[in-house]
């Protein structure tokens, strides 16, 4: 993606001092904190551009409670540790 660069002149110093603190608070840069508040002001976003897919969303959670505990019992061999493997 192109980026641009330009200088924003006429910060007054109180709202200077906000925005250093929130993002020191955030644990980020001044220049990702702002970015960040460009992004949401104008309701672009980088991360709204991730497509999603719901195609399986049908089969979330449709399992019954005997189908989950047969499926558990199936594995249950899978959780052992071979202790020779790893000597």
């Amino acid at each position: 993606m192109h980026s641009s660069n330009f200088s924003l002149r006429g910060i007054p110093q109180p709202v200077m001092k906000l925005l250093k603190a929130k993002a020191a608070d955030g644990g980020i840069s001044l220049n990702v904190f702002i970015l960040n508040l460009i992004e949401q002001a104008t309701g672009y976003s980088e991360k709204a551009k991730k497509v999603v897919h719901h195609d399986l969303d049908s089969l979330a959670g449709t399992w019954l409670a005997e189908e989950y505990t047969e499926f558990n019992k199936s594995i249950k061999n899978l959780e052992t540790i071979d202790e020779e493997l790893w000597q």
